[in-house]
Formats: C-alpha cells, sequence, structure tokens
C-alpha cells in the first residue's frame, strides 16, 4: 500500500514541476509581448490637387497636316512652335468637409540655361482669396523667349545646349474644419525642357495628400480559440499559475517528508519472495549449528542458490529496546547462515 501510495506521489510531483515549469514559460513569453501599442489616428484627411494642361498653336506643317493646334502626348517639335496656351488648375478638398478656405497664391516664371544663368518673371502678384480652386491661364511666346535668350546668351558668352521654362506656383493654404486647421505651403512644378529638337514636359499633374490626427495608445490583446484577453491580464495569470504550483509543490514536499518509509523487510520480502519461507516457530536450540555471518541479503541470497536451501525468515520482538528483530538463515548440514536485521516497532505496520 505504502508502495502505491509513494508512486502516486511520485507522480503528483512530476506533473507539479511540468506545470511550474510552463508557467515559468510563460511569463517570459507574456513579458516579451508589449502592453501596450499606438496607432495614428487621422481627424481629418485632405488633399491638393494641381493640374496644368497645355494647347500648342503651331506653324504649318506636312507632318501634322497644316493643323495649327498640338494636344499634350503628341510630340512637340520646338521648330513648329510658335506659341503655348497653358492652364492651372488648383483644388482643395478635405474630409470633413471645409468650413473655412483661405488661398494665398503667386505664379512665377523661371528661364534658366542648364547649369548657367536663370531669370525669374512674375505671371501672377500674390492674391488671397476665399475659395478652394484656382485657375489661371498663361500664354507663352515660343518666339519670343528664344529671342530672350539670344539676348542673354550675347551678354554674357554663354551658350547652353538646353534650356527650362518653369511655371513656379506658390500656394499658401490656410483652412480650417470642424475638427482641425490646416496650414500648409505648396509650390507644384511644371517644367518645359526646351531641347534643341523638341519640347518636353514635366510635371502635368501633382496630388498632395495629407491628414492631421494624434497617436492613441492601446492595449495589447491576446487570443486563443477564440477566447480574447489582453497581455497584462496574461501576465498577472501567469504569476498566479507559478504562485499556485509553487505552493502545491511545497505542500507536497512537505508531506511526502512526512510519509515514513515501508520497514525494510517488507521491501525484502517483496524482492525475493520465492527465496524466503517463514517460520511459524524458531529454531529448536537443541540442534547444534555453526553459525556464519553474513552481510547482507545479496549474499545470503548466493548461499541459497549454491546450496538450493530456501531462506528461513524468524521474527522477534524485544520490547525493552522497542525494536523488531528479523532473522533470515540458511541451513546446509551442520551450518546455519544467518542474517539479523532489526527496526523499531514504530515504523512496522
Amino acid at each position: 500500500m505504502q508502495r502505491y501510495v509513494r508512486n502516486k506521489v511520485k507522480l503528483a510531483l512530476a506533473v507539479l514541476i511540468i506545470l511550474l515549469a510552463f508557467s515559468g514559460y510563460l511569463i517570459y513569453f507574456f513579458h516579451n509581448k508589449p502592453l501596450t501599442h499606438s496607432r495614428y489616428v487621422a481627424n481629418c484627411e485632405y488633399q491638393q490637387q494641381v493640374d496644368y494642361n497645355y494647347v500648342a498653336s503651331i506653324k504649318p506643317s506636312m507632318l501634322y497636316e497644316n493643323r495649327t493646334k498640338l494636344l499634350p502626348g503628341e510630340t512637340a517639335y520646338r521648330s513648329l512652335i510658335k506659341s503655348l496656351n497653358i492652364s492651372l488648375t488648383y483644388n482643395f478638398s478635405s474630409n470633413p468637409s471645409p468650413e473655412h478656405v483661405e488661398l494665398t497664391y503667386g505664379v512665377s516664371a523661371v528661364l534658366e540655361a542648364e547649369k548657367q544663368w536663370s531669370k525669374e518673371f512674375v505671371l501672377t502678384s500674390e492674391k488671397t482669396q476665399n475659395t478652394p480652386d484656382i485657375k489661371e491661364t498663361y500664354e507663352l511666346n515660343l518666339t519670343e523667349i528664344e529671342e530672350l535668350i539670344k539676348t542673354i546668351e550675347k551678354e554674357t558668352d554663354t551658350r547652353a545646349s538646353t534650356y527650362y521654362y518653369k511655371i513656379v506656383p506658390k500656394i499658401r493654404l490656410n483652412s480650417s474644419t470642424a475638427v482641425e486647421s490646416i496650414i500648409e505651403e505648396y509650390t507644384p512644378t511644371l517644367q518645359i525642357k526646351l531641347a534643341p529638337t523638341i519640347l518636353e514636359f514635366t510635371g502635368l499633374s501633382h496630388t498632395k495628400l495629407g491628414s492631421i490626427g494624434n497617436q492613441e495608445t492601446y492595449e495589447t490583446s491576446w487570443s486563443l480559440a477564440g477566447f480574447t484577453t489582453t497581455i497584462k491580464n496574461m501576465r498577472y495569470f501567469s504569476y498566479a499559475l507559478v504562485l499556485l504550483f509553487s505552493g502545491c509543490l511545497m505542500l507536497m514536499v512537505w508531506r511526502t517528508q512526512k510519509i515514513p518509509p515501508p520497514p525494510f523487510m517488507e521491501t525484502i520480502k517483496k524482492e525475493y519472495r520465492e527465496k524466503i519461507i517463514e517460520a511459524k516457530e524458531p529454531l529448536t536450540k537443541k540442534v547444534e549449528k555453526a553459525t556464519i555471518k553474513v552481510e547482507s541479503v545479496e549474499d545470503l541470497m548466493k548461499v541459497s542458490e549454491e546450496t538450493f536451501k530456501p531462506i528461513i525468515h524468524e521474527t522477534s520482538t524485544m520490547k525493552k529496546r522497542k525494536v523488531k528483530r528479523h532473522t533470515l538463515y540458511v541451513l546446509d548440514a551442520d551450518i546455519k547462515y544467518e542474517l539479523v536485521m532489526e527496526e523499531p516497532i514504530e515504523s512496522t505496520r
């Protein structure tokens, strides 16, 4: 019975140790997870859109079947272009819709020789309006531009293979919505490359997106099989598991130490039960035997196997000393091989 109890106790201890190790791993796992995370939440989203469009007036030519207009996407040969009609369109929109819009803008043109000189012109003087749209149109006389280039080259005694004509609006936005105020500057530039043979347009469309918001902090969640909680709660849960299993383990160890060991004779009988015979009464003292003391049960077993004699077990109680004496012996002719062991009476069952 005691052996059965001890096996059960060992199994319970092993399970508790495994559970304690697992709860320790949970502490490690959830401590490597952040308690909180932040996310950007936009209170207002807005967009500024600028589009340039142009129509080129050209000289009659066989290439373009004597047409007088050239549209975007068609090759603009410099020798055929007389002038460019360029339109600028700006629009501001937001979500939520703006309650107030103030646009202050001016438009300038810059003529420059590559890596050399540049000259700026005012196309639209600075003005302010309270509408979200801007529309401007400019006439660009290519003949006049080429004459200006020649004049500057003569003055500076410089030559360049490529020239650029840029339209540079400077737009300052001041708007307010129900939740936020928006203040921004925007410079969407159109560049026309005056190459030796053709005109190349860059920056015909510009889009600028923006938002105003703030970082909001949330507790990090954790889910398993449909169950959802926070990392913070799981940390507390892992702490509680460690305390619980540590307490159970200490209690189990304490209880185990209070269980007395099984009587050693009981252990010997289980191991050598086929070789030991219980004596109903002590060996008669009239029989004279030469007694040989052996040191262990194993030694007595060897004698039993070599002599083909059984091991006899006698028990006696010594009340004054409060012990039970176990005498194991093998009788072989006139020789008695004997092993004497004693155990406290309190430990017997």
